[in-house]
C-alpha cells in the first residue's frame, strides 16, 4: 500500500538503496533518522511498541492486515493510492479491482497458497514493478477526495 504522505525519510539511507527510491525533497529526507543496530534488535526481539493495523516500511510504502484492505473509508481518508494483496483470492482476503472500483486506487492481487511448497517467486517481479510504479506516482494529479 502506498500513501501520498511519507513520515519517514531518507537520511542514513545505503546508498545503494537509495538509488531505488523516487527523488524526495531535501527537507524530507532530513526528518528520519534510521534506528541503530540496538534499536533494531530490540524491535526485532520484543516486538514493536504497540500493534497497528498498518505500518509505513519504507517512505511511502505501508503494510498492512485484512482489516486494512478492507477500510475503504480509512485507505480512501489515508491517501493511499494503490493497493497490492498478497492474500488475494475467494479464501483469503477477498478485495479486487471491483472491490475499489468507485475510488481512486490501483490494485494488484497475488493469489497465492500459504505452503513452504508454494513458489511465491514467479511473482516478484510483478509485484515489484508495481511498487515501482506506485512510488513514482504523481499523488498530485489525481488527488482522493476526503
Amino acid at each position: 500500500m502506498t500513501s501520498g504522505e511519507s513520515k519517514t525519510g531518507l537520511k542514513n539511507v545505503y546508498p545503494s538503496a537509495k538509488k531505488l527510491l523516487p527523488k524526495v525533497e531535501e527537507g524530507e529526507a532530513e526528518d528520519y533518522c534510521t534506528p541503530g543496530a540496538f534499536e533494531l534488535e530490540r524491535l526485532f526481539w520484543k516486538g514493536s511498541p504497540q500493534y497497528t493495523h498498518v505500518n509505513e516500511v519504507w517512505p511511502k510504502l505501508y503494510i498492512g492486515d485484512e482489516t486494512t484492505a478492507l477500510d475503504r473509508y480509512g485507505l480512501q481518508k489515508a491517501g493511499f493510492t494503490h493497493v497490492l494483496n498478497a492474500a488475494h483470492g475467494r479464501w483469503n482476503v477477498d478485495t479486487g479491482p471491483d472491490y475499489y472500483r468507485d475510488m481512486a486506487i490501483e490494485y494488484h492481487g497475488v493469489e497465492a497458497d500459504d505452503l513452504p511448497s508454494f513458489d511465491l517467486s514467479v511473482f516478484f517481479y510483478p509485484a515489484a514493478a508495481f511498487i515501482d510504479a506506485a512510488l513514482r506516482y504523481d499523488h498530485s494529479k489525481r488527488p482522493l477526495s476526503a
